[in-house]
């Protein structure tokens, strides 16, 4: 079932200002979730909502910790944590599980709405800031839906491990085959 997530598509910032938001500025990670509180209470606000530590995770620079992952059959969401002044910005996707190879380099989606809706739910809200724009967003004055198709196939990571191994081994095999041969 192909993903998507809704998107601010106009927001108005903090001095009034009116901008049309592209699909560049979500691939570029304009607009984030910025959380005027503790990294614990961000951490446990998404525990609350299933998300575990990242185990494996590509560490981005300037990142607190661990990111969380929330696993949704095909899908997965990865929040990372950032700090931002005296607040703490979340950077969260939409993705490929990663239990698939497709995970590396089947694209991502924002997740800006999941983010907003547990904060809400758990924490007391959350923000919108424009990096680029160095402002806060005052208003969301429309949304569009981003879409995320399904991948042509998905991979089982452990699939192509264990094929891996097998033709090691098989690897292995042959060449202690042929010092035998030769000795």
């Amino acid at each position: 079932m192909p993903l998507s997530t809704r998107y601010p598509e106009i927001i108005q910032l903090e001095d009034g200002t009116r901008i049309q938001l592209t699909k560049d500025s979500w691939k570029t990670r304009q607009l984030v979730v910025v959380y005027d509180g503790t990294e614990d209470e961000i951490r446990d606000a998404f525990a609350s909502e299933g998300f575990d530590d990242a185990v494996l995770e590509v560490r981005k620079t300037g990142q607190l910790g661990h990111g969380m992952i929330k696993q949704n059959s095909d899908w997965q969401i990865h929040i990372r944590l950032f700090p931002h002044g005296e607040c703490i910005e979340l950077d969260g996707e939409k993705e490929v599980s990663s239990r698939y190879v497709e995970h590396v380099n089947h694209g991502w989606i924002p997740a800006i709405e999941e983010c907003v809706e547990i904060l809400s739910r758990y924490a007391g809200g959350a923000r919108l800031y424009h990096k680029g724009l160095k402002q806060y967003v005052q208003r969301i004055i429309s949304t569009s839906v981003v879409p995320l198709p399904d991948p042509a196939t998905k991979t089982q990571v452990t699939s192509v491990v264990t094929g891996l191994l097998l033709l090691a081994g098989a690897l292995l095999g042959w060449r202690a085959y042929k010092a035998l041969r030769q000795a």
